[in-house]
């Protein structure tokens, strides 16, 4: 296809929402083979608590009959599952603890026989048995379960994970006895998971001079990991740890697959921020700074936190009760992100010297992309990754934006002396992020979200102008439009395939459309702001 046919196809509305609706067929059913092959070794646990039994909408009468029986089949069928299935002893017990709570006050939960449970020895469908009752009952019944659980660790031949139970049914009650249990797991039956809980439980009970002891021990050493030790020292306020802990502890238990796509939101805006800037070129300063700009910003999201550190631990001013109080937290937000952005973007301003203003304003606004990649990380761990569709059209470019322009005038204060200029840019995007926040997590402002809405739209508004102001001609090749409709679609595909994947293809489906309707209204603002004439 030649450039002439590609410039007018890109720009079509008919074959932009062809090509959409392709791609997003293709995403929906990706997502929903990868789901198939993952059906059969989905955690039943986790299947539990993604099936469609509206476990958490009640109604003002409380749960209806419906609910309730369809809450009591979902527990003995992950029962089955759990008991069933081929995970070591101790990790059906974490199940079985999970489960107690769903089956608490429940009448109709009915625990597996021993002889429908074949891969279960006899020793351990008792330890199973007692422990489950012990974690879903309540009063006189859990009480002999407990003893029941207590009896089967003090035996003479101790059973396996038997004191594992007790120190799982312990820990609500005495931290001390629930560590006394799990050390004797561990003596008796050298169970990794019973030397973790160890090193947990002190952790939980700031019992730091425990841990310390316990790192002399070879068999504990390997569980002092790096988010241990920063724990450690947060409490001592040992900056040297906490520095060298840094990036260690925050990759420690990462969820990979929410690494990815996290990195592939921020490689479909880093493509759409390089056409903003102009043609595709190697040879574009922009293009050869991309992938240090993305890291340096990167970087300023671990060094937020080393600034949470000091505020908040160090200074003690964390989150405040009161109105004005939190209204001046969420400034706070806004200042320590945007000055910590900006800083790590300051290395890059000797190779944009003398440089368009444009170029400086898509660097900068890289910088605050590598911020958002590298935050939207937890975000998506704790959504299972359906929050990547409202992060990828909200914190995404609400960071980009405000980098982008504060850096700017960063840029040009160091190359023209216009510190005024600075100070006003950087007051006035520390403002927009600070109440952005206020708007979204301010419970004053619960009825008014509307207007996080509204000041997201006028700073839209800003950055869009100076790309206009900045840019006089936007014949791409390829539409840009074109490119965000697609990396949109990819997106919310790869985000739905990843959900999926955990918790099967019907809730993945509805949590992400419902993602898509609640960002419907920013997604027009882009189409209307982005500066292209698009034809039938």
């Amino acid at each position: 296809m030649n450039k002439n046919k590609l410039f007018y196809w890109t720009r079509s509305t008919r074959m932009l929402w062809r090509s959409a609706l392709v791609l997003a067929l293709i995403m929906i059913g990706l997502g929903a083979a990868v789901s198939l092959l993952n059906e059969a070794r989905r955690d039943p646990v986790m299947r539990l608590l993604s099936d469609a039994l509206d476990m958490d909408s009640e109604s003002e009468f409380g749960v209806t009959s419906e609910q309730y029986d369809a809450r009591v089949r979902a527990v003995n069928k992950a029962l089955d599952e759990v008991l069933s299935g081929a995970q070591p002893f101790y990790a059906k017990l974490d199940d079985l603890e999970i489960l107690g709570g769903f089956a608490e006050g429940f009448e109709g939960i009915r625990f597996p026989a021993q002889k429908d449970i074949s891969v279960l020895s006899k020793e351990e469908y008792a330890v199973a048995s007692a422990f489950f009752r012990a974690v879903s009952t309540s009063n006189a019944e859990k009480f002999a379960a407990v003893r029941e659980i207590g009896a089967l660790a003090s035996a003479e031949k101790p059973l396996p994970c038997a004191h594992y139970a007790q120190g799982m049914v312990f820990e609500p009650l005495s931290y001390e006895a629930a560590v006394a249990a799990y050390k004797r797991e561990a003596e008796l039956f050298n169970l990794s998971a019973a030397r973790w809980s160890v090193v947990r439980i002190y952790l939980e009970h700031s019992q730091y001079g425990k841990i310390k002891e316990l790192q002399k021990d070879p068999e504990y050493a390997p569980f002092i990991t790096p988010m241990v030790r920063q724990e450690i020292a947060l409490a001592n306020m040992d900056w040297p740890v906490l520095i060298s802990t840094l990036i260690s502890a925050a990759y420690e238990r990462v969820d990979w697959g929410m690494v990815v796509l996290a990195l592939m939101t921020g490689l479909v805006w880093s493509r759409i921020l390089l056409r903003f800037n102009g043609p595709f070129s190697i040879r574009a300063r922009p293009v050869q700074l991309a992938l240090p700009a993305l890291l340096l910003g990167a970087l300023s999201a671990h060094a937020t936190i080393l600034f949470i550190y000091w505020q908040e631990y160090q200074l003690d001013l964390s989150e405040p009760p009161d109105m004005m109080g939190q209204l001046l937290y969420c400034m706070s937000i806004g200042f320590r992100e945007e000055a910590l952005k900006l800083l790590l973007f300051l290395p890059l301003v000797p190779f944009l010297w003398r440089r368009s203003s444009l170029e400086i304003l898509t660097v900068a606004g890289l910088v605050g992309l590598g911020f958002a990649v590298e935050e939207n990380i937890n975000y998506f761990e704790a959504s299972f990754g359906i929050s990547a569709v409202g992060r990828f059209v909200t914190a995404n470019f609400v960071h980009t934006s405000l980098t982008a322009m504060g850096g700017l005038a960063l840029a040009r204060a160091c190359m023209y002396r216009e510190f005024k200029q600075l100070l006003q840019t950087f007051v006035t995007i520390v403002a927009i992020h600070g109440l952005y926040d206020a708007f979204l997590i301010m419970d004053v402002f619960a009825e008014f979200s509307w207007l996080a809405l509204a000041l997201f739209v006028f700073m839209s508004h800003q950055y869009f102008g100076w790309l206009r102001y900045l840019r006089e001609s936007w014949q791409d090749p390829i539409s840009i439009t074109f490119i965000f409709t697609l990396g949109l679609v990819f997106v919310v595909g790869l985000s739905f395939a990843i959900c999926a994947w955990q918790v099967g293809p019907g809730p993945a489906f509805k949590a992400v459309a419902s993602e898509v309707i609640g960002v419907a209204v920013i997604l027009i603002m882009f189409y209307r702001e982005i500066p292209e004439t698009l034809g039938d």
